[in-house]
């Protein structure tokens, strides 16, 4: 379908001009939409659920935990154990993300007057702060509107870092006593779930993993603390390092997360994603609207994840 413009911007340009201004318009839709953000990490480290309702302003979810275990039974045997499992059940809430893009009218008639493009910069820039308070709430969630992130919730366990013989901070201790911080952080989740949940990611500050990523596990090594780590963890499938977490602490000092990335176990919900709204005339300029719904991260297994803090 052709793109239409407002009948109240269509009336300021003449037919020459109408048409480079909707083919400028379509482009730059299409452009806003199609671009990506790799800076921004969650929805690569975080399992994304689109099928809330848009138009919910709530969402009910449930975190799980099973409750019964199986037995040895005879051939005959009636008196199987039931298993199931035992929900709590959560509301979050679901919250709008806004802002909006345009160009004057006089700048739409320059360029159609010397064929220049629009600049495709402030519809990017659109998208691309959408995305970054996205990103923001689904690590730290947002306390004045009740949303919940990963690092915010209360559920998930969460222990100090020990000290070393030098002290707590990573500059501090051995490679034997970082490899020992490591391996606390992931093997919290297997020893705080029973051995049900295996953590298959670790994620950590720049800073920490950069330290790991440059430092022989010994004097006498040619292998880093963090590729000894890689090769001797059963578990740990990927080590990512993410800016966020240099802050992410409760006490606003460095944090590391070990979870099992697994749509069972946590999502990070987009009820609506990025959308641009048609053109407003106000005064000599237009805009439009640009928008996404959020809901936050939901935690359906706590213990599937563990964090360190402070180290």
């Amino acid at each position: 379908m052709a793109y239409k413009l407002n009948p109240m911007l269509a009336e300021h340009f003449d037919d020459a001009q109408g048409i480079f201004l909707r083919e400028q318009l379509t482009n730059l839709k299409r452009e806003a939409i199609r671009i990506e953000f790799p800076e921004f990490k969650a929805r690569s480290l975080i399992p994304v659920k689109t099928e809330t309702n848009t138009g919910d302003e709530f969402v009910e979810f449930k975190t799980l935990e099973r409750v019964g275990r199986s037995k040895i039974v005879s051939d005959y045997a009636k008196d199987f154990p039931t298993v199931t499992l035992r929900g709590t059940s959560h509301i979050g809430r679901i919250k709008s993300l806004g802002d909006s893009y345009g160009f004057s009218i006089q700048e739409v008639r320059n360029a159609a007057k010397t064929g220049t493009p629009l600049s495709s910069e402030l519809a990017t820039a659109a998208h691309e702060a959408i995305m970054e308070q996205e990103n923001q709430i689904a690590f730290f969630g947002d306390a004045e509107h009740r949303l919940y992130g990963l690092f915010n919730n209360p559920n998930i366990p969460r222990s100090l870092a020990p000290t070393g013989v030098g002290g707590i901070d990573w500059s501090l201790k051995t490679p034997n006593e970082i490899i020992a911080d490591l391996n606390q952080v992931v093997n919290g989740v297997s020893e705080n779930s029973l051995g049900i949940h295996m953590a298959n990611v670790l994620l950590l500050p720049l800073t920490k993993y950069n330290a790991i990523a440059s430092t022989p596990r010994s004097a006498t090594s040619d292998t880093t603390i963090l590729q000894w780590f890689m090769q001797n963890n059963p578990y740990i499938q990927r080590v990512v390092w993410l800016n966020e977490l240099e802050t992410g602490s409760s006490s606003g000092d460095a944090m590391a997360v070990a979870y099992k990335l697994d749509p069972s176990v946590l999502q990070l919900d987009i009820p609506q994603d990025f959308e641009v709204f048609p053109e407003q005339v106000e005064g000599m300029h237009f805009k439009h609207p640009c928008h996404s719904r959020i809901a936050g991260v939901h935690i359906y297994k706590p213990l599937a994840i563990n964090f360190l803090e402070d180290f």
